[in-house]
């Protein structure tokens, strides 16, 4: 179960890929666009990767079954979320999550914890999070 993080122009996200109830590998989750902006996938492999390619500009993705996609958009003007029948839709809030173990990071991003932090806390503490940390600043692929 992915979990991805969104705060103060920083995105995080755990690193493992499951296959039940085991880690089978790990792999990136965060994705930087062409434009500079980073995307972020929960679900499939195969749909996040089409998903990339419909932000890319190619064809825009078969919707899924409710809560087996979702995904988040770091731009210079906010954060974008994108649900499982591929409609975006915006969102001001402080700090922006989507994947598993919501409880866990809200409570974390509350209290003041990073990106970074929160999804630390979710991997120590939750059930199928897991891997390193993968954190991509938005700063870093804009010129």
């Amino acid at each position: 179960m992915t979990v991805i993080v969104v705060r103060d122009g920083i995105m995080a996200a755990d690193t493992a890929i499951w296959q039940g109830n085991v880690i089978s590998q790990y792999a990136k989750k965060i994705y930087r666009l062409s434009d500079g902006r980073l995307f972020g996938g929960t679900g499939q492999s195969a749909v996040v990767r089409a998903c990339v390619a419909w932000l890319e500009g190619g064809e825009k993705p078969e919707a899924e079954v409710e809560g087996n996609f979702g995904g988040l958009i770091l731009a210079p003007d906010g954060v974008t979320h994108i649900d499982h029948k591929f409609r975006k839709y915006r969102s001001d809030a402080e700090f922006q999550m989507d994947g598993g173990h919501i409880e866990l990071l809200l409570g974390a991003l509350a209290m003041g914890a990073s990106a970074e932090q929160a999804v630390r806390i979710a991997i120590q503490y939750g059930e199928r999070a897991g891997g390193e940390v993968q954190v991509e600043r938005l700063a870093d692929g804009l010129a």
